[in-house]
């Protein structure tokens, strides 16, 4: 089970990113509607590139059944 937040962020000009680590990150959706959504990710971080497959399913408010595989 995963709790899913957003946050609006109004100012990022005072924070220095550079100095955080990264990863670039571009997913696809491969299916979605009100239930279910399946999205296959690519992360890229540290030179290495891993790939997830994620099924969310059963939303209700602000939780969410989430199976993830590498």
């Amino acid at each position: 089970m995963e709790i899913e937040r957003k946050f609006i962020v109004k100012d990022l000009s005072k924070i220095n990113l550079g100095i955080y680590e990264y990863k670039d990150i571009t997913q696809d959706y491969l299916y979605k509607d009100n239930l279910t959504a399946v999205r296959k990710r690519k992360v890229v971080a540290n030179n290495m590139t891993k790939y997830y497959y994620t099924i969310k399913t059963n939303k209700v408010n602000i939780s969410v059944n989430e199976i993830e595989r590498e």
